[in-house]
């Protein structure tokens, strides 16, 4: 039998560490965003009752920061939006009785 130029490892152990190596060190990098709630330009325009185009073009604007993810699409944190719904709500008048 010949051997083997590599050391050979089951497919779990390499992967196991693999695993072991990429994350060691990433757990202490993770951005700050990572655990928060990511919300998808649908579901704020929802919140809105706006397009997905405008929520885009709030993005564009700065209005809102957008997380663009690996295949290029928008999220967005779920605090700012809520913030940013907050302020935009108006505050109910209670008609004056007389």
């Amino acid at each position: 039998m010949r051997p083997v130029p590599y050391s050979y490892l089951p497919p779990d152990e390499l992967r196991k560490r693999i695993a072991r190596t990429l994350y060691a060190e990433a757990q202490r990098e993770r951005p700050d965003w990572i655990d928060e709630q990511l919300l998808r330009p649908g579901q704020v325009a929802a919140l809105f009752q706006v397009s997905r185009r405008t929520v885009s073009d709030w993005a564009r604007a700065g209005k809102l920061d957008a997380i663009i993810t690996p295949g290029g699409h928008r999220r967005f944190r779920a605090t700012q939006v809520r913030a940013l719904l907050e302020s935009r709500l108006v505050p109910a008048t209670i008609p004056a009785t007389a």
